[in-house]
């Protein structure tokens, strides 16, 4: 290994250049993990530290929706346990000068104020802003003699204050929220009661919440069964016979707080009272939160976002040692054919090339945690909050070093094969030619095989919605990978004969100069171009699909131009006369309900809950012959898939009749003629109704159509919005005759969604509520704000990675100049111009963009059409059929960057090759591709 050893160092004092641009590389590689995994190194940190912060002074919690009043007492007897707290724990709305801390949305399925069945949620059940969603607050009645944690400010509560006199302490997230201070009131709304509470102080916020905005309830999906509400996050601490004075019939405690001796094996604790809890009741400690917090979504979010990080950058070094290894190879093969006829073993000419690779690797791994911690300190001094949020880490260390030099050891296996089988005798042949189309036939023919995986799994081959969508991660992927990787090579050669010529045309060079740039040197091109697809091709692939799936999500031309739900009914002639406001141009008031569906037709039982397989659906009624679907000009403008609008219309007119979305037809395998049952929600004593479908239309976008309307008013999710007469409403679901609450409205000209408001608030006003108030415009607007900033912040480890690839075409270029430096000596010799060399260098490095630009945007076309088909089959979004949209300016906004990015690499080994004088480029003598 000596001799190995000696050879490799005087490789890199013989070309030094090469292992800075590749180690540079490299060392961006290796920096881009560390700054995405820091942040995953700093949350692991702070959840071992979690557990004494959160419990405070408490050791152990017992919960349940309610339990035993004598529990207490016995774990009070219990040798280790100190004390007892019982809590009773009620979800609220809290407002102060900051305003409120809403619930959502009321869901009955999940749990009420209690803890048992119903609970309010996000109204369509998604995130909030940064990723998370916010628990509501919580009244916590107690008698306990000190607060759970320290006090921020002002004191604890008086355990024996009167009923009469609400006073709290609120936790320090919650007092931020709603700019609550000591002797601020609040309004605390309980039920339908709204009352004045006095802070009397703030108890510093839980650890647990300044990570993840998770309590451990939350964390592990309210402890694998809603067995009650945790350990409070936000909340509002007040006096227990307060908060029963507020309560029609209070239940017993659904909290325990216990606090053990000092010394006491809480394992031993655990063992003894978790089987005498039975069903209703769950014991959680430290470790609990611990392992619920390892697990919960933000947790598991910053995980997978490192090692997604750690797979691209591991990607982009391989392809970019790959490449530079290969040149080396290549252009040693005169070099190793000599060391081998002078005594050189295959396995030590083998291990030369481990032995640079591994060298690439030692020196980009140290330069990127240099770098990515030098990046890290200096966002912490511009913004000292992210300290707390960044750490070099464990994580951070060991991904960055399996990114290194996997990376380095991966891609030293075709080279060192290559350097092994070095024939003696045939280096000494003249250049290689540029393949031709017969030698790539083979791997060409195995590409286009390995790209039909996909469309197979997909679409062909008789799976089930699982096997096919653990097919196409197992199956569909990998050959999607590989299939445009072994496509790559005839993509070189295609474009080198393609736009070669073009090129050599638009920068005033003869076209036989460019005629085998590229598929001289195959492996170099395609390493080169390989590395560069993994930055765009993802990008695009975000892109695209991301577009395409917020499409069935974007109101379509079907929609009236405002919709209005009121917060009660009102006659109809006077919801009519708002036709008289200016901004208004026509008005008609429609019917509202939401029933479910008595039979399993769309699935859930089978397949489980999606946004079109949902137990209850919408239905809007209406004068069919009136203007919201009859007339020339209907505010609804429906596209019919299925039926006509004027039989749709006639049948709806006889009873019973409803016009349904084709996602809820394909979901139920339901058409026109078809009946299903709905169940009046008003009496569930009375038996199910049967409705036929008179036709089936096309509604992009209901689903936030009907939220941003108010239309979702018994359930926070529906399978349909669905059309029907207004005398069925009322008949059936025992609405009141001759009074609505929602207006389908058409706007004047130049009027908007601030208008129309401004038209219903006194509508609103004599009612005593606020309207819900939809436009199409405003819900466009929204949701492409908020998926332009999703995409945006998923799209920047590819772009970086785009960014770090460049790198490698600098070091395919530099190799292919230093190999060429006697042919250019020629050229320069008989009479061509420094600049002329200048452009021959930069269209190679152009026509290596154009190659990577058109494997990226066949990658990315082809994976994000994968994506959209395989998410109707696993995914939430099953069953909406989302069409493909491609957001062409981005496109070509990154297409654009890439070929950018290409010209700037390759400029520095363009300018220096045009300074060179011809003798000394002659003197370098013939170089081997």
């Amino acid at each position: 290994m000596g001799v190995v050893y000696r050879l490799t160092l005087a490789e890199i004092r013989r070309r030094p250049g090469r292992l800075l641009v590749t180690s540079l590389a490299v060392v961006a590689a290796a920096a881009a993990v560390v700054w995405v995994v820091s942040g995953y190194d700093a949350l692991s940190e702070k959840i071992e530290e979690v557990g004494e912060a959160y419990h405070g002074r408490y050791d152990a919690w017992v919960c349940g929706s309610s339990l035993p009043s004598e529990l207490g007492a016995r774990l009070g007897e219990d040798p280790d346990v100190v004390e007892v707290a019982p809590a009773l724990q009620v979800q609220v709305v809290v407002s102060g000068p900051g305003g409120a801390a809403p619930l959502g949305d009321w869901n009955p399925e999940v749990g009420d104020a209690y803890g048992g069945e119903g609970a309010y949620l996000d109204g369509d059940g998604s995130a909030g802003e940064g990723g998370q969603r916010e628990r509501p607050p919580l009244l916590v009645g107690t008698r306990a003699p000190e607060p759970p944690r320290a006090l921020a400010e002002g004191s604890w509560i008086d355990p024996a204050a009167p009923a009469d006199a609400l006073q709290g302490v609120v936790s320090g997230g919650l007092a931020e929220r709603v700019g609550a201070r000591v002797g601020v009131e609040l309004r605390v709304k309980v039920l339908d009661e709204e009352v004045p509470l006095r802070v009397v102080g703030v108890v510093g916020e839980t650890l647990a919440a300044t990570i993840t905005g998770e309590t451990v309830f939350d964390a592990r999906g309210t402890l694998d069964g809603a067995r009650g509400l945790g350990p409070a996050g936000a909340a509002v601490y007040l006096p227990r016979q307060q908060l029963e004075r507020l309560l029609p019939d209070p239940p017993a405690s659904n909290l325990l707080h216990v606090k053990l001796r000092r010394g006491a094996d809480l394992g031993a604790f655990r063992a003894r009272w978790e089987p005498q809890l039975g069903e209703g009741g769950a014991l959680l400690a430290t470790d609990d939160l611990r392992a619920a917090l390892s697990q919960s979504a933000t947790t598991k979010a910053a995980r997978s976002q490192s090692y997604a990080a750690t797979a691209v950058s591991l990607l982009a070094a391989l392809f970019i040692i790959f490449s530079a290894l290969s040149m080396g190879v290549t252009e040693r093969t005169r070099e190793l054919a000599v060391l081998r006829a002078v005594g050189l073993t295959k396995r030590q000419t083998a291990a030369l090339v481990g032995a640079e690779a591994l060298v690439l690797a030692a020196v980009g791994w140290l330069g990127g945690l240099a770098a990515g911690g030098g990046l890290l300190t200096l966002a912490a001094l511009d913004q000292p909050a992210m300290a707390d949020h960044v750490r070099l880490g464990p994580w951070a260390i060991g991904l960055s070093a399996g990114c290194a030099f996997a990376g380095a050891l991966a891609a030293a296996v075709l080279p060192a094969w290559s350097a092994a089988r070095v024939d003696v005798v045939a280096t000494l042949s003249a250049r290689r030619a540029p393949p031709g189309w017969r030698s790539l036939a083979g791997v060409t023919i195995a590409a286009l095989a390995l790209l039909a995986v996909t469309p197979l799994v997909l679409g062909v081959l008789p799976l089930g919605d699982k096997a096919r969508a653990l097919a196409f991660a197992l199956l569909g992927v990998p050959s999607l990978a590989l299939g445009f990787l072994c496509l790559c090579p005839a993509l070189v050669v295609a474009i080198e004969r393609l736009c070669g010529p073009l090129l050599a045309r638009a920068l005033l060079l003869p076209p036989a100069l460019l005629r085998s740039q590229l598929s001289s040197n195959l492996s170099r091109t395609v390493g080169t171009a390989a590395a560069l697809t993994i930055g765009l091709g993802l990008f695009i692939t975000i892109q695209v699909w991301g577009s395409s799936m917020l499409g069935p999500f974007l109101p379509g031309e079907w929609a009236p131009q405002g919709m209005v739900r009121l917060p009660g009914t009102l006659p109809l002639e006077e919801l009519r006369a708002l036709a008289e406001d200016p901004a208004l141009a026509r008005v008609e008031p429609l019917s509202i309900e939401q029933p479910r569906l008595a039979d399993d037709v769309t699935g859930v039982g089978r397949k489980g809950k999606s946004v079109v397989r949902q137990d209850n659906v919408i239905v809007l009624g209406c004068d069919p012959s009136g203007p919201a679907l009859g007339g020339p000009d209907p505010l609804f403008a429906l596209t019919f898939v299925q039926g006509s609008r004027e039989e749709a219309l006639r049948l709806l007119a006889q009873g019973r009749h409803l016009i349904v979305p084709a996602s809820f037809a394909r979901a139920a395998k339901l058409g026109v003629g078809d009946r299903f049952r709905l169940a009046p929600p008003a009496d569930p004593t009375l038996p199910p109704l049967d409705y036929t479908i008179a036709g089936v239309v096309t509604l992009p976008g209901w689903h936030f159509t009907s939220k941003e309307s108010g239309l979702r008013r018994r359930f926070p999710r529906s399978a349909a919005l669905m059309f029907g007469a207004r005398d069925d409403l009322t008949r059936d679901f025992g609405l009141v005759e001759g009074r609505a609450d929602v207006l389908a409205c058409e706007l004047a000209p130049g009027a908007g969604r601030a208008e129309l408001v401004a038209a219903v608030e006194p509508l609103a006003q004599k009612l005593n509520g606020d309207p819900a108030v939809m436009t199409p415009g405003a819900i466009v607007a929204s949701l492409q704000a908020r998926t332009d900033a999703i995409l945006w912040g998923v799209s920047q480890l590819p772009l970086i990675t785009l960014l770090v690839t460049a790198l490698g075409v600098a070091n395919a270029v530099v190799a292919s100049v230093r190999v060429r430096r006697w042919e250019l000596g020629v050229l320069r010799a008989t009479g061509t111009t420094r600049g002329a060399l200048v452009r021959l260098v930069l269209a190679e490095a152009i026509l290596v963009g154009v190659v990577a630009c058109a494997l990226s945007l066949g990658f990315g076309f082809s994976a994000s059409w994968a994506g959209v088909a395989v998410a109707q089959f696993v995914s939430f979004f099953g069953g909406l059929a989302p069409p493909m949209i491609v957001p062409w300016g981005l496109l070509a906004g990154g297409v654009g960057a890439t070929l950018g990015l290409c010209l700037l690499a390759g400029l520095w080994p363009a300018i220096s090759i045009g300074r060179a004088d011809a003798l000394s480029l002659l003197q370098a003598g013939r170089g081997e591709r």
